[in-house]
């Protein structure tokens, strides 16, 4: 069985972290294409995602030295305040002992309900997981706080990394833009991923198909197979103008050459002419391949069954070709060309496929 490189594939119409150059008001996300919604990532520093409500931190505190822990007695009492709640334990006293980041945690999360309590590399680590920005706040006291690291800082509250941004439209313009609430503090290098309508889109130009290289997960591309290799073949001989490639003359149509100029005379039969031409020549390439590899019944042609050319009413010079092919398994394959001045463009046929 033979196989090809697969070129065509539907557009998902999305462009992939786009470098955004912040606006004078340090507001304004300019994108190289309006924004059609649905799918918007946002991202600072290649690092970080901005949610559009904005990024926001929990207060959070980290002792200066890691345990155990030394409890003084009658310094056993330690109180924990965050936005929505107050812990207040008395740590166990002991003359051989230490107490373990361990031993407080376990204590402190008993009571706890929208304090974190963790281990951060031997040290106790608390946050306010209830609330972030500036209402965020996180404070420590008691006689035992400096035993459990808390000595030089004994309160911290939350900020706001980026704020929120908005997909508005702005007075005057006809298409929706992104825009940050407020204007950034801060200088990171900002991407946005974002889809596009159909025919803003640059990937596709409006046609729908992207034909480019695609690669799995494991580095491999993407092959093609069976009727989808017979249809992409079709479309590569017919796309291919004769004599461009100095090696194989023989490969391709002359019908670009035929629609420089406005119609005179039957020209839409002699491109049918050129088309069926060039497909008696394709199953001569292929009846010598299947001399030395595979050549499955769904990719091989065995019959070409219409072809109708038609011109556009508006623009005399141009045509669109579309063909029905049968293969050996008969199973009916579409493809649909426009040719016209200066290029030719494969529209999506029954298989889904495409050049152009």
């Amino acid at each position: 069985m033979s196989q090809d490189v697969r070129l065509a594939f539907s557009c998902p119409h999305l462009t992939v972290e786009e470098v955004i150059t912040l606006g004078s008001d340090r507001m304004s996300l300019p994108t190289k294409q309006p924004v059609a919604g649905g799918f918007i990532q946002l991202r600072a520093n290649d690092s970080v995602t901005i949610p559009s409500q904005g990024l926001s931190t929990n207060a959070s505190l980290i002792g200066a030295f890691s345990g155990p822990f030394r409890i003084i007695r009658n310094e056993q009492t330690f109180s924990v305040i965050s936005s929505k709640e107050t812990l207040s334990i008395t740590l166990p006293y002991s003359t051989t002992e230490r107490l373990s980041v361990q031993d407080v945690i376990v204590a402190l999360k008993a009571q706890a309900s929208s304090i974190a309590v963790e281990d951060a590399n031997g040290c106790l680590k608390l946050t306010d997981s209830d609330s972030t920005g500036s209402t965020s706040v996180i404070q420590v006291s008691g006689l035992a706080a400096s035993a459990l690291g808390f000595t030089g800082q004994l309160g911290a509250r939350g900020h706001k990394v980026y704020p929120g941004w908005t997909l508005a439209k702005p007075t005057g313009s006809l298409t929706k833009s992104l825009k940050f609430v407020e204007p950034l503090q801060s200088n990171p290098t900002l991407t946005v991923s974002y889809t596009v309508d159909r025919y803003k889109c640059l990937r596709c130009r409006g046609y729908g198909i992207e034909n480019d290289y695609r690669f799995d997960q494991h580095g491999n591309m993407a092959m093609i197979t069976n009727e989808n290799l017979l249809v992409q073949a079709a479309q590569k001989l017919l796309l291919t103008t004769q004599g461009s490639n100095p090696y194989h003359t023989f490969y391709g149509t002359s019908i670009q050459n035929k629609i420089g100029s406005k119609a005179v005379g039957n020209v839409a039969a002699s491109l049918s002419e050129e088309v069926r031409r060039a497909l008696k020549t394709f199953q001569k390439i292929q009846a010598e391949q299947a001399k030395y590899q595979q050549v499955t019944f769904k990719e091989r042609l065995y019959e070409v069954v219409t072809v109708r050319t038609t011109s556009d009413k508006n623009n005399p010079t141009m045509y669109v070709v579309d063909v029905v092919l049968r293969n050996a398994s008969s199973d009916p394959v579409s493809i649909s060309i426009v040719y016209t001045v200066p290029g030719v463009v494969a529209l999506p046929g029954t298989n889904g496929l495409s050049l152009g």
